[in-house]
């Protein structure tokens, strides 16, 4: 069995989508929604870096995390499996991560 490597190309990066965590629903109250419901989400999403082409012109290398305009993410099915990809002129900013000092 041959398991598909993929490279993205032409200024694009390879990403997902980092899962917004739920909120605690304990104590509220519960509605029945249509199967095909899906609740509102934010215009943007945070994505992890997995990829970029060797054209792509930020600085990816120093960041994991960006910061991308969700329709802007294209989503494509090959071999059974999920990839997503934006183009870098879609990356808003870049996440680096802060270290806190414990006091």
């Amino acid at each position: 069995m041959t398991k598909n490597i993929f490279y993205p190309v032409n200024r694009h990066l390879l990403v997902r989508p980092v899962e917004e965590a739920s909120d605690n629903n304990e104590g509220e109250v519960k509605i029945l929604l249509p199967q095909d419901y899906l609740p509102q989400r934010s215009q943007f999403v945070t994505v992890q870096i997995l990829d970029w082409a060797d054209d792509v012109a930020i600085k990816t290398r120093e960041f994991s995390k960006a910061i991308v305009e969700r329709s802007m993410i294209k989503e494509i099915e090959y071999g059974g499996e999920k990839l997503h990809i934006v183009l870098e002129n879609y990356i808003l900013c870049l996440v680096e991560p802060e270290e806190v000092e414990n006091s």
